[in-house]
């Protein structure tokens, strides 16, 4: 093990540099992996929707449009959009015991 002391005033700048490649790196993977991600949600031909952790929709892809003729603007949490699939409270009710 190097000790402090022995260390160059270069190298430590070295291994900035090198964490700094990494880090971009890093970022453009995940940029990518987000993009990748993205196209599929998007082209998906099934509904997929995300739903943020208080029960908002932060995000609903074209298909689950096409399928239910619900925009985000329509259905912006979980619950409405319950409310609207389900109108019916009987049939609801039996959709919730079932879920």
């Amino acid at each position: 093990m190097v000790k402090d002391k022995d260390r160059t005033k270069e190298e430590p700048n070295q291994e900035l540099e090198a964490l700094k490649k990494r880090v971009a790196e890093l970022e453009q993977t995940l940029q990518n992996e987000r993009e990748t991600f993205g196209t599929i949600i998007q082209k998906s031909p099934y509904g997929i929707l995300l739903l943020g952790v208080k029960g908002k929709f932060l995000y609903i892809n074209p298909a689950f449009v096409r399928i239910t003729g619900y925009a985000l603007e329509d259905v912006p949490t979980g619950k409405e959009w319950f409310l609207k699939a389900f109108p019916d409270e009987n049939y609801r009710n039996k959709a919730l015991e079932t879920w």
